[in-house]
């Protein structure tokens, strides 16, 4: 697996939005709703992260060679790369 020292690449500090847990059916009227019923039950979370651009490292690596992805945004859990397609792995 190669690593890049990504401390020294040009990044950019952004919000990324998500859908809330709140344990409810998410509902989105595109009308009108009924009279007592809100608009949406949609409840947004901003996670603040860093967006590193690797451009600049491009040659070092080739991104699906190792055909594993851990994806952070779910706990850590990790998936393989299968006809583009993410399946978890275990």
């Amino acid at each position: 697996m190669v690593e890049i020292a990504i401390a020294s690449l040009p990044h950019i500090q952004a919000t990324l939005n998500y859908v809330a847990a709140t344990g409810e059916k998410l509902v989105s009227y595109a009308y009108e709703p009924p009279a007592g019923i809100p608009l949406s039950t949609v409840q947004v979370e901003g996670h603040a992260t860093t967006i590193h651009d690797l451009r600049p490292k491009a040659s070092e690596f080739a991104l699906f060679a190792e055909e594993i992805v851990r994806n952070p945004m779910h706990n850590g859990r990790t998936y393989r790369l299968d006809a583009g397609l993410m399946l978890p792995v275990g």
